[in-house]
């Protein structure tokens, strides 16, 4: 896969497909990741190959990834977010959630080796952004990479809605 632009409408539950290279349509965790690989080798490098993820509250979370590395808190978030509210949540829970699942999504404050890329590869192009934070929450989040063959599946400019993830989601 070369690269994937999606506009995502959480009120709507829709995906526009605005660019990408097609996979197999059989791609599973090897496709996506690195085919061969022990699911434990594979988790050491940060991967999640398992379970549940942030995406069942329906959200990247950019914005607010891109507020913590802009304050230079992303190998330490846990005081920006919960003590100085770096991300403006309206309450401590709230906050705390945030944190959580930037924790899972992108390894923020952890050494996992695919966290800390994602960091370090933040401030080179400003508009490869978006494509690096998919790519590091399909390695971490098994829902959202479920649900992607739906998403890559789509003729360009065509809409995906939600009954068309979850169907895809309840195959895995």
């Amino acid at each position: 896969m070369i690269g994937v632009h999606a506009d995502i409408d959480p009120a709507l539950s829709i995906v526009h497909v605005k660019t990408f290279n097609k996979l197999p349509a059989s791609a599973g965790m090897g496709e996506w990741s690195a085919s061969g690989f022990a699911d434990d080798e594979l988790a050491r490098f940060g991967f999640k190959v398992a379970g549940g993820g942030p995406h069942q509250s329906k959200t990247m979370m950019l914005s607010e990834f891109t507020t913590l590395l802009a304050g230079n808190d992303g190998e330490a978030p846990g005081p920006a977010i919960l003590d100085h509210n770096a991300l403006g949540k309206p309450s401590a829970r709230a906050r705390k959630a945030a944190l959580d699942n930037l924790r899972r999504l992108y390894a923020v404050g952890a050494d996992a080796p695919i966290g800390v890329v994602l960091r370090r590869l933040w401030g080179i192009e400003p508009e490869a952004r978006p494509l690096l934070a998919l790519l590091c929450a399909l390695s971490r989040d098994p829902l959202l990479r479920a649900g992607a063959s739906a998403v890559l599946d789509a003729k360009l400019g065509e809409q995906v809605k939600a009954p068309a993830i979850a169907a895809v989601v309840e195959l895995h």
